[in-house]
């Protein structure tokens, strides 16, 4: 039995079913690692300048590219190394701890957030900086958030987990909306009014920007919720722009938008 049919064994005992996918997490080059390609190169160049045995030029660079794609793929020393998706949930493979699993059920949020690093590269005079990212994902049992890094197709394991959750979560923020008559999150809440945000003085009460103020919801670079008003001439003075931080925020912008649309 192979070790992924070993993974389904257990993930079949906690009731995850049928495993749909299987994205691996792998560690970031150092930078002694990323000198392999350079120093083969130079050893390349420097046989065919002694010898000159043309045949082997490929054969060494062939060498080359697949010493820089093995350490590229070499899996983390700690933490977790796979992830295994499954129909009603998560497996998480750990380095030297047993498997962890996470029914769909038991995900409270998640989150992907890119960020953009420091490493900087000049290509025919463009200069672009390279980007990088980590996705969270709360359990609903308090337990502390588990947080991904360098995993192999993190944008498609993001999608998959938000596309599972999305019905639970579009269902309790209109239950805490019909419940409360308004859905708080960070600074601002949803009411059916429109939106109420904190006054620009603390002495003075919130400000509520009804829906025809609403110009544009977006997602932000950064996944958060970018809120834009248009300013019209009575009604209460607030922002012009706000961003509202938080997970699984097309969610939350879709919510905003059928709330809206519900009012007109």
């Amino acid at each position: 039995m192979g070790k992924l049919e070993q993974y389904d064994t257990v993930a079949d005992r906690k009731g995850l079913g049928e495993r749909w996918n299987v994205y691996r997490v792998r560690r970031r080059l150092r930078h002694t690692e990323w000198l392999v390609v350079p120093y083969m190169m130079i050893a390349v160049v420097a046989y065919v300048l002694l010898e000159t045995p043309l045949l082997y030029v490929p054969v060494l660079a062939a060498i080359a590219v697949g010493i820089f794609v093995g350490l590229r793929r070499i899996p983390p020393r700690t933490g977790i190394r796979l992830i295994l998706v499954y129909e009603n949930g998560l497996l998480f493979v750990h380095t030297n701890a047993y498997p962890v699993t996470l029914l769909w059920e038991d995900v409270e949020a998640s989150r992907q957030v890119y960020e953009q690093s420091d490493v900087k590269f000049r290509s025919g005079g463009i200069e672009s900086t390279t980007k990088y990212g980590h996705l969270t994902i709360w359990p609903s049992d308090g337990k502390p958030p588990i947080v991904l890094m360098h995993v192999l197709r993190q944008s498609e394991l993001a999608s998959t987990i938000e596309e599972e959750i999305r019905p639970r979560l579009f269902e309790s923020l209109n239950a805490a909306l019909d419940a409360n008559g308004e859905v708080p999150v960070g600074p601002v809440a949803v009411t059916r009014a429109g939106i109420r945000f904190p006054a620009a003085d603390k002495d003075r009460p919130p400000v509520l920007l009804d829906w025809s103020q609403l110009k544009e919801t977006r997602i932000s670079p950064t996944s958060d919720v970018l809120l834009r008003f248009q300013r019209q001439t009575g009604a209460p003075k607030g922002p012009s722009s706000f961003v509202v931080s938080v997970p699984n925020a097309a969610v939350f912008r879709d919510f905003i938008e059928e709330t809206r649309g519900l009012a007109e």
